[in-house]
């Protein structure tokens, strides 16, 4: 089910004669095909995404200084250097810390797009709705919740053939849980990401009704091309646009001690990403990517966890008028 206000006429092209800046937002959820959906969204000729994949432009309260040193360095760029050295290249995180670097990074759009920002701390963050409202009153925002237990076990997967963690992920989820200190960045927040009730309230106390779209994993799984469909009529874009779906993005598999090793040197596996087709990227990954086989989890386990978040989910049902009770099975 996609959940959005009653369609009606807006500006969402906002500041268009001083300054481009986003018509739409994707908040998250983390886990929840983001990457895939920018990826895909960027075929679309009428929209734009800056080279900055997730900007963490409104999150003031997530600060790259309170994160673990490991995390810390796998996000940092230069972003003034980034701008100044004419954005050649696409990255997956960047801090952008003032309106100015902000703005600049939607310059080479053009006229006549719709301009589009993704970042997965939106969501997650306590202060983010409310400061992109601040500066973008007539943004649309666009969200994907997925069964928290799935967006759980996802992440814990992709930290496990990363190297990040060795447990199984019971083992994995409470120690997270556990820590003293905790947040994005801080801890894995396997748990926490999951708890969409508080995060998708603060854009229902932020903004309009027809400015909000939420949608839902289980529904793009189903039927890729409505659920595109309906992001494109929601955003103004040509909703006919047949996108390519042959291209699999940010898919989780086991990495070979070589990759692992070349990811953590994040110079070096930027320059040869550069360098690299697509094409030739995605065979080398798959060749090599490992056997290393996942821990496995009981269904008794999986009830375990899903018990966990079984107020959260009643609440979010009742905020959104949904029924989410295959969440609980």
């Amino acid at each position: 089910m996609f959940l959005h206000g009653k369609k009606k006429q807006i500006d969402f092209h906002l500041k268009k004669n001083e300054k481009q800046l986003p018509d739409f937002i994707i908040v998250g959820a983390a886990k929840a095909g983001t990457t895939s959906l920018y990826q895909y969204l960027k075929q679309h000729p009428e929209i734009y995404f800056p080279p900055i994949k997730e900007v963490n432009f409104f999150c003031t309260d997530i600060q790259p200084e309170n994160f673990r040193a490991e995390y810390a360095k796998s996000v940092y760029l230069d972003v003034d250097d980034f701008i100044s050295s004419g954005m050649k290249h696409e990255v997956f995180h960047g801090f952008v810390k003032t309106i100015d670097q902000y703005e600049k990074i939607f310059e080479p759009a053009g006229p006549k797009k719709i301009l589009g920002e993704l970042s997965n701390t939106y969501l997650y963050s306590e202060t983010a709705a409310k400061k992109i409202y601040e500066t973008l009153p007539g943004a649309k925002i666009i969200m994907v919740l997925r069964n928290p237990f799935d967006r759980a076990f996802s992440h814990y997967k992709m930290d496990y053939n990363n190297g990040l963690v060795n447990g199984d992920f019971i083992t994995e989820l409470k120690n997270d849980m556990s820590k003293t200190e905790r947040g994005w960045g801080i801890s894995n927040l396997y748990f926490e990401l999951g708890l969409y009730s508080k995060q998708v309230k603060r854009y229902y106390e932020s903004f309009p009704r027809n400015q909000l779209l939420i949608l839902f994993y289980d529904e793009w799984k189903k039927d890729q091309q409505i659920f595109f469909k309906t992001i494109c009529s929601f955003i103004g874009a040509d909703p006919d646009f047949r996108f390519d779906f042959s291209t699999r993005h940010n898919e989780s598999k086991s990495r070979s001690p070589i990759i692992l090793f070349l990811k953590k040197q994040k110079k070096l596996f930027g320059f040869l990403s550069r360098l690299l087709s697509k094409k030739i990227k995605s065979r080398l990954m798959k060749l090599f990517s490992s056997n290393k086989k996942l821990p496995e989890i009981t269904p008794e386990e999986r009830k375990q966890v899903i018990e966990l978040y079984r107020h959260d989910i009643v609440e979010l049902s009742e905020l959104l008028k949904t029924d989410l009770s295959h969440w609980l099975i």
